[in-house]
């Protein structure tokens, strides 16, 4: 729910350049709970003012076979960066596998732009937001990781049948 709610908020931020009124994004799905969280989101816009140039990009890696939903991709003062949100209590550390897989398929889908800075917009319930940015140099490192987990859901996934 709070995913929709940030998707349909970007989409008007990209637009029309403004946050919409809360009519725009809220709807009888959404729970008392979520608004702290749609709260941070906001502040988040409001604080550092980015550029959204994709919400919600659904896309795929041909020669590794898997895909996946792109949360933003941002420019946020002169760094483009891909983006997650995350609403959890705290942020596993597999979150950084995940952009840096989803950084590998936008770089190898737009050679011609290129992005090497992934962040975390951690939401918390107090309406407040954190920033985890990951480090350029663990990109190499990151992704082997990624590609052994990969590789081996794959195996799982071919082998395993319905055990899986």
């Amino acid at each position: 729910r709070v995913h929709a709610c940030c998707d349909t908020i970007n989409q008007h931020y990209m637009a029309h350049e403004e946050i919409p009124c809360k009519d725009a994004y809220w709807n009888e799905t959404n729970q008392e709970k979520d608004l702290p969280y749609i709260q941070a989101y906001i502040k988040f816009l409001q604080e550092r003012k980015p550029i959204i140039l994709f919400s919600e990009l659904q896309d795929y890696h041909r020669r590794y076979r898997y895909a996946g939903t792109i949360d933003g991709v941002m420019r946020i003062e002169k760094d483009k960066y891909i983006t997650d949100i995350k609403t959890s209590a705290s942020v596993a550390p597999y979150a950084k596998l995940q952009l840096v897989a989803y950084l590998k398929i936008w770089n190898d889908n737009h050679p011609d732009g290129k992005i090497f800075k992934r962040m975390i917009i951690h939401l918390l319930p107090d309406g407040k937001y954190k920033l985890i940015r990951y480090p350029i140099s663990d990109i190499s490192r990151d992704f082997d990781i990624f590609l052994c987990k990969l590789k081996s859901a794959q195996w799982d996934a071919e082998n395993m049948g319905e055990r899986f």
